[in-house]
Order: C-alpha cells, then sequence, then structure tokens
C-alpha cells in the first residue's frame, strides 16, 4: 500500500509539473511573439513569419 501511494503521488506530481510548465509557457507567450516583433524593419512590419529576417533596433 505504500508503493501505491508513492506511486500516486509520483504519478500526481508530474502531471502538476507538466500543467505549470504548459501555463508558463501560455504566459510568456505574448511577451515573445512582442520582442520578436519589436525587432523587425518596416518592411517586414506586416509579413507572416514570426522571426524577422533582418533585426533593427530603428
Amino acid at each position: 500500500m505504500i508503493k501505491s501511494y508513492k506511486l500516486r503521488r509520483h504519478i500526481a506530481n508530474a502531471f502538476v509539473y507538466l500543467f505549470l510548465i504548459v501555463m508558463g509557457f501560455v504566459w510568456i507567450s505574448p511577451f515573445i511573439y512582442l520582442l520578436m516583433h519589436s525587432f523587425r524593419g518596416g518592411a517586414e512590419i506586416y509579413g507572416s513569419t514570426i522571426i524577422p529576417q533582418e533585426w533593427t533596433l530603428q
């Protein structure tokens, strides 16, 4: 019974950590998107690529 409890506890912890990782990615992805689009040049602003082809700070 003790092994069964420990196994269930480890599985539950794995799901909690997986959920936290997924939610962390969902939370940070808009900031990554914003950061990647802030380095785009004038001609690439309305493009469909996520990563800019030319990096600029203008």
